[in-house]
């Protein structure tokens, strides 16, 4: 089977890896970002991906846009029987899904038809869901909505945190699209359509996604909020006009009479009043400063406990 894999971060490695060192599977082409400067002398550097495959003497595309007629050309060329789309960094355009006769495959890392977008992975975490998993599909011109060709259901542990589930799906995944290639080339795989009306969309963050609202969120909702935003956009509120970030937490249940945002201090825990419950505070850090466990932050600013965080001033 003829596969050209689209695909740019560090994150898409191991299934390029598995990919090139499967029986029945050969990778005539790559597709990537363009190189972009990196290091202190800002010299080109390739995407992990484009880097993996000229490693393995493998031919890389890197277009600045996939319209361009001489990309259309050259994939075509490969005489692919199918592409395989993960993590790639460009929408791909309806004349490319047209190319191969097997059409384009994309894994997804939930189950579809939930979290269509750019972020599953995190919505997973931030919403408290107990599952989640991987979801092989076919690619049509819609945003992930092309029918389901295999899933992989896995129990969501409740401490997870983004990079921990991005490695699970790292060491699922690709065993699982492999298999899903070859069998939907033997036509053991029939696609499935996905139910339009269980679908939800999720989007790219900002830097405000992360900003903790004491007043309407409770203290459960900002903790899962951590580990999903973990590392980026990471949780935030203000202490005395400065940025502060919530590196780590946990859950303070019971009821709480001080006013919500307020900094206090229970039985040895450094505690945030929320909407609902208490945020426990484990490491944070504050603008411009190194990342810090509450204690040895506490013995540099003794005025924290008793202070009002979120405030503009």
């Amino acid at each position: 089977m003829n596969i050209v894999f689209f695909g740019s971060p560090l994150f898409a490695v191991p299934f390029l890896n598995t990919l090139i060192t499967s029986e029945g599977i050969n990778i005539v082409g790559v597709v990537t970002q363009p190189d972009k400067p990196a290091g202190r002398k800002s010299e080109p550097k390739p995407s992990a991906v484009g880097a993996t495959a000229e490693a393995y003497g493998i031919p890389v595309l890197k277009p600045e846009h996939l319209k361009e007629p001489k990309v259309m050309d050259r994939l075509k060329e490969f005489k692919a029987d199918a592409f395989v789309v993960l993590a790639y960094g460009q929408i791909i355009p309806g004349n490319i899904l047209d190319i191969p006769p097997l059409g384009v495959v994309n894994v997804h890392p939930s189950l579809l038809p939930k979290y269509r977008g750019a972020t599953p992975m995190q919505a997973a975490i931030r919403e408290g869901d107990k599952t989640t998993g991987i979801t092989i599909m076919k690619m049509d011109k819609k945003m992930d909505h092309g029918p389901i060709l295999a899933q992989l259901e896995f129990e969501l542990p409740n401490d997870v945190d983004y990079p921990e589930l991005e490695s699970i799906v790292i060491r699922r995944g690709p065993k699982l699209l492999v298999d899903s290639l070859l069998a939907y080339e033997a036509k053991r795989l029939e696609p499935i359509p996905q139910d339009d009306l269980k679908a939800t969309s999720v989007k790219l963050f900002d830097r405000d996604t992360g900003r903790a609202d004491w007043q309407k969120q409770s203290a459960a909702e900002i903790e899962r909020m951590i580990r999903a935003y973990c590392p980026w956009p990471g949780v935030w509120t203000t202490y005395r006009g400065k940025r502060l970030k919530i590196l780590k937490a946990g859950v303070e249940r019971g009821a709480f009479l001080k006013k919500l945002g307020s900094v206090i201090k229970r039985d040895d825990k450094i505690l945030v009043i929320c909407k609902k419950g208490a945020l426990e505070l484990k490491e944070i850090q504050l603008e411009s400063a190194k990342p810090a466990s509450i204690t040895p932050f506490l013995h540099g600013h003794p005025d924290f406990v008793g202070s009002l965080l979120g405030v503009s001033s």
